[in-house]
């Protein structure tokens, strides 16, 4: 509750030569009920809020097949091996290694994404040509990356 402080106890008030002012009253204002206020609203929009649930992306899992040889199998031209080296310098090949590693090849950070976009297109177009467009290919490298 709001009080106000009375300054002295004089009582009256006189009027007349020689007689000083009356002094301000200072006002006092208890902050108690609104703090209180404030805590039951922070509880209000804490319990109401909904939060958003986490996203997570589609996880492609290979196909069930009996035959043990064919089960982890996965066709050498849709493979892309990144390896990171120093110096900000990324080393991939497609499909396997060969032992005179003679697909190993070099880029930077920057390049792979070009690879990679380039790399998607390929598998895209071989599973079905008719939903890929090359145009949102290249739409896809000229996007601005987030983050």
């Amino acid at each position: 509750m709001a009080s106000i402080d009375s300054g002295g106890g004089d009582g009256g008030h006189k009027k007349g030569p020689g007689v000083k002012k009356a002094k301000k009253l200072s006002t006092r204002v208890d902050m108690t009920p609104m703090v209180d206020l404030g805590f039951l609203l922070i509880t209000f929009f804490v319990f109401t809020a909904t939060m958003n649930e986490p996203t997570a992306l589609d996880l492609n899992m290979p196909k069930d097949v009996d035959d043990e040889k064919k089960k982890t199998e996965v066709k050498e031209s849709s493979v892309l091996t990144i390896m990171l080296g120093k110096g900000d310098q990324v080393y991939y090949y497609e499909g396997k290694l060969e032992p005179d590693a003679s697909n190993f090849k070099q880029t930077t950070y920057k390049g792979i994404r070009d690879i990679i976009i380039n790399k998607k297109a390929e598998v895209k177009s071989r599973f079905n040509p008719a939903t890929v467009d090359p145009k949102a290919c290249e739409d896809e490298k000229t996007r601005p990356r987030k983050g």
